[in-house]
């Protein structure tokens, strides 16, 4: 019977305990939806809250110390008058603080040789931690930090969800940035590779958020013109339609097959004037590739010696500053310059 009687008082014990931790946590879980409730509806965005029983952690950046004190307020009376018997908020540790209106108010991610910098503004830790946990999942060990907390962000636009989009386009990019404005995110900079390009190209116009994507993205050319299977196509941006006309009427004529014009208007300005000279030999060629690449034309390819040795004489006319890798085959013997 002793023992009997004793199991039967530790069991209604561990009831009690279980039925307390259990109350308890409920108790917490009501409160931190209540005061996040509170939050939302008094337009305290930017705050964030922890609960440990009745009490509230309250931090995060506001704009003005009037925000700070209305805040707390919010939290504090989120489920009526508070108190150990209601079972409300007892007492709130504010640990806001307050930051200057960022106008305009941006973020952008560099990427150079391999790392990426953050910089601009984000409105809270949660936010800030956010964006360089998705970073650091691509460039671990690599990500530089230099963003500032400030408020000013759009109210309609989830800046850690738009800066995630940014980032998963930049792991596409040799070189480049994104940036984030009130209105629109920008994606600039050379792809890694052409099928990044087009997946970059897709996820623009695939986009469901509220902001405008604008991108400005080459390949891993700038512009190039290939010869192969008798055929001539040029893909790449061109600065404006006039250039465009001109290098493919310049085609058209010179070359005696099909030509291919793939070419979009934009990007970079001032190389025109030698590519034409260069696709006006290249146009010749039995094979091969003139491309743009980072201030840099490529001349591959296979051509009757004799074109081989005026060619040469034509590119040698170039300015002094202009960069030029030739790696020609003049019928069988191979030439590099």
């Amino acid at each position: 019977m002793f023992f009997a009687g004793l199991i039967s008082v530790l069991f209604i014990m561990a009831c009690v305990v279980y039925l307390g931790i259990t109350t308890a946590t409920r108790l917490e879980a009501k409160i931190y939806q209540e005061a996040k409730n509170a939050l939302v509806s008094g337009g305290h965005n930017w705050a964030e809250i922890e609960v440990d029983g009745q009490t509230i952690r309250l931090s995060g950046y506001a704009s003005s110390q009037t925000e700070v004190e209305s805040a707390e307020i919010a939290v504090l009376t989120s489920l009526g008058p508070g108190g150990v018997v209601s079972g409300g908020v007892t007492k709130v540790l504010n640990q806001s603080e307050v930051v200057s209106i960022a106008a305009p108010y941006f973020w952008r991610a560099d990427k150079q040789e391999g790392f990426v910098t953050f910089s601009g503004y984000v409105s809270s830790r949660t936010e800030k931690k956010e964006i360089f946990d998705a970073a650091y999942r691509s460039f671990p060990g690599r990500v530089i930090d230099n963003s500032e907390f400030a408020q000013g962000a759009p109210t309609d636009v989830d800046w850690a969800s738009a800066a995630r989009f940014g980032l998963e386009q930049l792991n596409g990019l040799e070189t480049g940035y994104v940036e984030l404005t009130d209105d629109a995110i920008r994606i600039t900079g050379d792809a890694a590779s052409m099928s990044a390009m087009d997946q970059i190209a897709e996820a623009a116009l695939g986009a469901s958020h509220s902001l405008v994507v604008i991108t400005n993205i080459t390949g891993p050319y700038h512009w190039a013109a290939t010869i192969e299977a008798d055929q001539l196509s040029m893909t790449g941006n061109i600065p404006d339609i006039v250039a465009r006309d001109l290098f493919y009427n310049l085609a058209q004529f010179k070359f005696e097959g099909p030509v291919k014009d793939h070419m979009a208007i934009g990007g970079e300005v001032g190389w025109t004037d030698q590519a034409v000279l260069m696709l006006d030999y290249f146009t010749q060629f039995e094979s091969g590739e003139l491309y743009l690449e980072r201030g840099v034309f490529h001349l591959t390819g296979e051509v009757e010696k004799n074109l081989y040795a005026s060619m040469l004489e034509g590119l040698s006319e170039l300015p002094p500053n202009f960069q030029l890798d030739v790696d020609v085959i003049a019928k069988r013997e191979r030439v590099t310059q």
